[in-house]
């Protein structure tokens, strides 16, 4: 992480953790805020857009509002429970969450230009 950038924190309920949607500023009431008072001596801005009980494909259509127009330097990336578990063992579904996992982060590393 560099001195003023931009931390995305993105997932499900665990980063989610009661934040109010309607306040973009809001980081919930789990680990979030917890890193983002550390971060606060390097004038790193923390943003969390977490939505519980999302899945991979939550994250892909909401891609360029939640992650394109934020514009991170950094995302920490917290997905898959519910993918995995809702249709569990459902094979069909496991690669299914390959697959969009897989479609995910290609589209993370070609926005935030991660090698």
């Amino acid at each position: 992480l560099k001195p003023n950038s931009i931390l995305l924190f993105q997932g499900d309920s665990v980063t989610d953790c009661c934040r109010d949607r309607e306040n973009d500023n809001d980081l919930g009431k789990s680990y979030v805020p917890l890193i983002n008072e550390y971060l606060k001596q390097y004038n790193i801005k923390v943003i969390n857009r977490a939505i519980a009980g999302n899945k991979v494909n939550n994250l892909l259509d909401r891609f360029d509002k939640d992650f394109k127009d934020v514009n991170p330097d950094n995302i920490i990336l917290l997905i898959g429970v519910n993918d995995t578990w809702h249709d569990f063992p459902n094979p069909k579904s496991t690669k299914q969450f390959k697959n969009e996992l897989d479609l995910l982060l290609l589209k993370i590393k070609n926005l935030t230009k991660i090698n």
